[in-house]
């Protein structure tokens, strides 16, 4: 199993960013290579909420099944995605006088079947490592924007 740490200053309200952050229809924006979040649960994201994913990662498809496992409004929220690469996604919001400081926690593993097609554990590791942080990069700047337009 592999795990990406980051941490990211966002300057604008916890609530916001929470907000953003976890509602789907946000996801494809800052996401790098989602391609699809459909079937969501009725009654907007909670515990328990499943959906279904589609993602594209160094030219493959894959795709499963998602569940909310942890959602603490301006707290913390939890994804975990089944399929053929299994992640688990753990997001921290902590209130800062400047905004808000989100933490990302994310564990993933790489089947043998993937690892073939690609040069192997290092780049495919080096390559989410990209994105983890072109992600963040993204979210930040939308999170920000979202703040001037208020």
């Amino acid at each position: 199993m592999s795990t990406l740490s980051r941490t990211i200053g966002i300057r604008a309200r916890v609530d916001d960013v929470f907000e953003f952050v976890t509602d789907p229809k946000n996801w494809k924006s800052f996401v790098s290579g989602l391609l699809d979040v459909r079937e969501i649960s009725p009654g907007g994201l909670q515990k328990g909420s499943v959906f279904v994913w589609e993602y594209s990662m160094m030219g493959m498809r894959l795709s499963g099944r998602g569940e909310v496992t942890g959602f603490e409004k301006n707290r913390k929220f939890g994804l975990s995605l089944a399929g053929k690469f299994p992640i688990t996604e753990r997001y921290e919001f902590i209130e800062r006088p400047e905004g808000t400081e989100l933490a990302v926690e994310i564990d993933y593993e790489m089947p043998e079947d993937i690892l073939g097609k690609t040069a192997g554990r290092n780049l495919v590791e080096q390559y989410n490592e990209i994105e983890a942080t072109c992600s963040l990069d993204k979210l930040k700047l939308l999170c920000e924007a979202l703040v001037m337009r208020k």
